[in-house]
């Protein structure tokens, strides 16, 4: 088959494979809200959708309840 990899928010591909039974693409991402992939045959028919989650992390907006050099 041959398939091209698009993100959610791009027109342009990630990547195409042409004639290919299977294939790789890495890459580094740095996103602040979710992402969705798509695998899409060249004809753009949507095979396969896949959502890339951001989850934030709470702890820098919460009070720790002890002081982080005390014993007890």
């Amino acid at each position: 088959m041959s398939l091209c990899l698009y993100q959610s928010d791009m027109d342009q591909p990630l990547r195409c494979w042409q004639e290919a039974s299977e294939g790789q693409h890495k890459f580094i991402i740095s996103a602040t809200r979710n992402v969705t992939f798509q695998l899409r045959e060249n004809n753009q028919t949507t095979l396969v959708s896949e959502a890339f989650e951001v989850i934030h992390d709470q702890k820098k907006y919460r009070r720790q309840r002890r002081n982080p050099w005390s014993f007890f």
